[in-house]
């Protein structure tokens, strides 16, 4: 499949599903061509990511990538394009993987070119990996080739698992990678410092 120019934005309390859903157990495969955006919202309900692809659903490959120029011919020259995509998750949910309660575990993602930003939502989604509360976990993420990617979340794993943890996650080859979590701290009221 291949994201050329798209801008995409999902009520997913409406479409109860993320905003590209990856399901099964085979691979596949996304092609980054051009500015994508990718994002998710909801009211706290229906919390899916943005581009998720949760284990409940199977437990295959997704590979985003950037193999051939945005006109679709072969890189190799001072003059090749670079693919983008901004992903957000909302809430509880992450911009590439888990998605909220039961859609929180991810696993089998791999990037390998384009030029990828992955915010995961407000409250334990990961940039890239496991949902929010409960804490889904995300496993075998790997970032490798000339891909450059900047993770970021809020109370959760800027690459891995949601608000609790990941295992296996590989950074490798020519990738450059600028990760970064968040606690959202709140000051205490004037009775707790009696």
């Amino acid at each position: 499949m291949t994201l050329k120019d798209v801008d995409i934005e999902v009520d997913t309390g409406k479409a109860k599903s993320g905003a590209i859903e990856i399901k099964g157990d085979g691979h596949t495969n996304l092609e980054l061509n051009g500015d994508n955006t990718v994002m998710v919202k909801n009211g706290w309900e229906e919390e899916h990511a943005a581009i998720e692809k949760a284990d409940k659903y199977g437990t295959g490959t997704l590979t985003i990538k950037d193999d051939v120029n945005d006109d679709g011919t072969a890189k190799g020259t001072d003059a090749d394009t670079t693919g983008k995509l901004v992903a957000g998750g909302y809430h509880e949910a992450a911009a590439i993987g888990g998605g909220a309660g039961d859609l929180g575990d991810t696993s089998n993602i791999t990037i390998t070119g384009g030029e990828i930003t992955a915010i995961g939502g407000c409250d334990g989604g990961s940039g890239i990996g496991g949902g929010g509360r409960p804490g889904g976990t995300g496993k075998n993420i790997c970032i490798e080739g000339n891909a450059h990617v900047t993770a970021t979340a809020e109370e959760g794993t800027a690459i891995g698992g949601g608000a609790s943890g990941g295992n296996s996650i590989t950074i490798k080859d020519h990738a450059v990678v600028n990760a970064y979590g968040c606690l959202l701290y709140t000051s205490p009221s004037p009775r707790d410092t009696r």
